[in-house]
């Protein structure tokens, strides 16, 4: 896979400046897996999806505008690649072989945890969620509430 298979051309501006408001009529594409058909809505009718027992995962990470002024020394650090994907062995060996031609200096890794947030209807799902997360290796996770949201934040 290559960089460029994500390269497409948009137009700027229907990339909205502001969430609409009331914060629910964003729009919401739903899927029918059955007759692979897809339906335009809103979020707000979100809970027609959903049974008794279902969980919704949202991110509910924030982006704000910051600029930072200042220089940065040239330095000769390479990004090797970021996935989200399993890597086999000899890949990485051929990754690694391939930058090694052009530095010769200490490679560094560095792996961030993952956080998910998980909303469930009651405490009694979000037990279960949380019990299957740990006993998967999510080790360092919790429940705690928002108003009237029971939420699980899963940290690997």
């Amino acid at each position: 896979m290559k960089l460029t298979d994500f390269r497409y051309e948009f137009d700027k501006l229907k990339i909205p400046s502001y969430p609409v408001e009331p914060r629910d009529a964003a729009k919401l594409m739903v899927l029918n897996r059955a007759d692979q058909s897809i339906t335009h809505e809103t979020f707000s009718d979100i809970h027609k999806y959903f049974e008794k027992g279902d969980c919704l995962i949202y991110n509910d990470t924030k982006v704000f505008p910051a600029r930072l002024k200042g220089k940065k020394e040239k330095t000769k650090d390479a990004f090797l690649f970021k996935s989200h994907d399993k890597i086999n062995f000899e890949d990485f060996k051929k990754e690694l072989k391939e930058i090694s031609k052009n530095y010769n200096e200490l490679v560094y890794f560095k792996v961030d945890s993952c956080i998910l947030h998980v909303t469930c209807q009651d405490l009694e799902d979000a037990e279960k969620f949380l019990n299957k997360a740990r006993n998967a290796g999510w080790k360092r996770s919790g429940i705690f509430t928002l108003t009237n949201k029971i939420v699980i934040e899963l940290i690997s």
